[in-house]
């Protein structure tokens, strides 16, 4: 005899089902890393750009030794460098849909856990504040990810019949790299371009592409499965994965500029919709952002590993003793060295031999934090998903009174009102409305760096 429900027998209908008291989220919902750059919050973004000098000379050539003569002339003057650089505002958009007919049936339910819109609202706000502190990491170009290898597979889902074809993909994580494992997220939606911009299609047994799905990640494999789908979201069966391979780089399906970047950039600042991050905002290859050159005086402090199998202490003794070279002992005080979650494990052991290393929090083994010394400066080191596992980066507090390092313009996500109310009936593609409501979210932000030297960054270890 098969089990029953209760609701088979007469009169059952009439007990209430009741949900438990909870929506049992699957997903990671924290965003460390956005609140770590809200720390150099200084207003918002309510402009179209925000202008700001630089000054990158003191004029050191008009200084010189003389012969105590009245005969002698005073050294050539020299006035310092000082340029007026530009930051554009950046807008990040989101949308959220829901059956009218949930909508106001969960209303009315005396044991509902949570209004679906609400759920929604409050998931599409971390999911926005989870896309800031990803492209926290990123250069301006919001490239997530460089292919290495494509391979097609038909296998990914046990028991499906019949079974679709899938991409797994392989990415890159060498140093050179752009983007990584950390910058995908499950259900985004992903697309293949060239690194001059042009898309690439895949061969599926019917219907047209419009997007990747993904599906599944992996840290320690460097990779990610997506699925096609259609524009009405149904899966496709991939058949043959065409010209996607090697070198080609992925880009979040809803990007609206794809850059050429084998051409001539003139600013990483206005590149792309997506806000420079400290990839671009410190480096040391002569790129421009912002109006700024990123080298000699207004370039990052750059440390190269060499490729030498790990992020290693005597790299960060290097980092912090040339950043306080180029910016002074007194101006910052750091206090955060932010590495992947990988390259955090490689100083563990360190943390057990140097004195340089000490545990905070907890003085036995296996404390909750542990923390670099470099002079009077006392670092923790933070484990971040979205650094990229070839970066690390030390960097400075905003100190009360003192040059901030880094400056943020940044309004937090909310509904769009015009006046007429948050929520709109959305239009049918053959006239008329659907039975759906919506509600549209944006906010702005601008991030810009006033003294990138200050800045540590460890690479290609």
């Amino acid at each position: 005899m098969a089990f029953s429900a209760i609701g088979n027998l007469p009169l059952g209908q009439f007990l209430q089902i009741a949900f438990t008291q909870g929506v049992f989220n699957q997903l990671n919902q924290t965003f460390p890393d956005f609140e770590m750059v809200k720390k150099f919050r200084v207003g918002d973004p309510n402009w179209r750009q925000q202008n700001f000098l630089l000054q990158t000379s003191l004029g050191p050539a008009a200084v010189q030794y003389r012969n105590p003569s009245f005969s002698t002339a005073f050294p050539a003057a020299q006035r310092i460098g000082v340029g007026e650089k530009v930051a554009v505002a950046k807008e990040i958009d989101a949308t959220v849909e829901i059956e009218y007919n949930l909508y106001k049936k969960a209303l009315n339910s005396p044991l509902k856990y949570a209004e679906p819109l609400a759920l929604e609202m409050q998931s599409k706000a971390i999911a926005a504040k989870r896309r800031i502190a990803a492209d926290l990491y990123g250069d301006g170009s919001g490239c997530i990810g460089t292919v290495s290898s494509v391979e097609l597979k038909t296998n990914v889902v046990p028991g499906e019949s019949p079974a679709k074809g899938r991409l797994e993909v392989t990415l890159s994580a060498l140093s050179a790299a752009r983007g990584h494992i950390g910058f995908f997220e499950y259900d985004d939606l992903v697309r293949f371009h060239t690194p001059a911009g042009a898309a690439q299609a895949v061969t599926v047994s019917a219907g047209t592409v419009a997007a990747f799905r993904v599906v599944s990640r992996s840290r320690k494999t460097d990779k990610v499965v997506v699925e096609a789908i259609d524009a009405n979201g149904n899966i496709l069966n991939i058949t043959a994965a065409n010209d996607v391979g090697a070198n080609d780089l992925i880009y979040r399906a809803g990007q609206e500029t794809i850059p050429n970047l084998t051409a001539a950039i003139s600013d990483w600042g206005t590149l792309t919709e997506v806000f420079a991050g400290l990839e671009t905002l410190l480096a040391d290859d002569g790129r421009v952002v912002h109006g700024i050159s990123m080298s000699g005086a207004t370039a990052g402090t750059v440390v190269d590993g060499g490729g030498s199998g790990g992020l290693s202490l005597a790299l960060v003794q290097e980092g912090m003793s040339n950043a306080k070279v180029a910016v002074g002992q007194g101006l910052y005080k750091w206090s955060m060295l932010v590495a992947s979650p990988e390259r955090r494990d490689d100083l563990i052991e360190s943390a057990e031999t140097d004195r340089r290393f000490m545990v905070a929090d907890n003085p036995k083994r296996g404390g909750k934090s542990f923390v670099f010394q470099h002079e009077n400066d006392t670092l923790e080191v933070i484990a971040s998903e979205y650094c990229p596992k070839q970066r690390a980066y030390a960097l400075p507090n905003q100190s009360a009174g003192k040059q901030a390092m880094m400056q943020l313009y940044f309004t937090e996500m909310a509904p769009v009102d015009v006046g007429s109310g948050k929520l709109h009936l959305k239009p049918a593609s053959g006239g008329g409305h659907e039975r759906k409501i919506a509600s549209y979210m944006e906010g702005y932000l601008s991030l810009l760096c006033t003294h990138p030297a200050a800045g540590v960054v460890i690479k290609n270890f």
